[in-house]
């Protein structure tokens, strides 16, 4: 779901991406650019949209108002 969390920035997310990524033994070494790849992906798309990837696809499952 995409959110605006002011509190969380550009590091803490990829050390959130980098964590779930090593939690499920998927490779985190690309943690950094995966986060920049996946907030330039979703700039502009409101806030409560549901948004899925399937390796390089991305679409929006559901759009909701928070």
């Amino acid at each position: 779901m995409v959110r605006d969390i002011a509190e969380m920035s550009r590091s803490s997310y990829a050390e959130a991406l980098r964590a779930g990524l090593a939690a499920q033994r998927w490779h985190a070494v690309g943690s950094e650019s995966l986060a920049d790849e996946l907030t330039r992906l979703v700039n502009g798309w409101p806030a409560g949209a549901v948004v899925e990837r399937r390796l390089d696809i991305v679409t929006v499952r559901e759009w909701t108002i928070p």
